[in-house]
């Protein structure tokens, strides 16, 4: 399964998702608030990456978060890891 890195601080997440999607998972599981919509933590996790990264983070769908999160070097798959 592919791993990732999610560098939304100083001390990268580290997590293993079957795609670059995947992230969002990863990084709900470190976020200090439970925010039980996906939408609404989409929001506020994009609100959240625009700050670190002083760029626009689209979040309108999981697809364009992923692609924006990669393109702005806030995520990236690391390596292959086997199984």
């Amino acid at each position: 399964m592919p791993k990732f890195l999610l560098k939304i601080s100083e001390d990268p997440i580290e997590f293993e998702a079957p795609n670059a999607e995947g992230f969002l998972d990863a990084w709900k599981s470190v976020f200090p608030w439970e925010v039980t919509d996906n939408n609404e933590f989409m929001r506020m996790a994009a609100r959240s990456a625009c700050d670190w990264s002083g760029k626009p983070i689209r979040f309108d769908n999981i697809s364009s978060f992923a692609n924006d999160m990669i393109q702005n070097n806030m995520l990236e798959e690391v390596r292959d890891v086997q199984s």
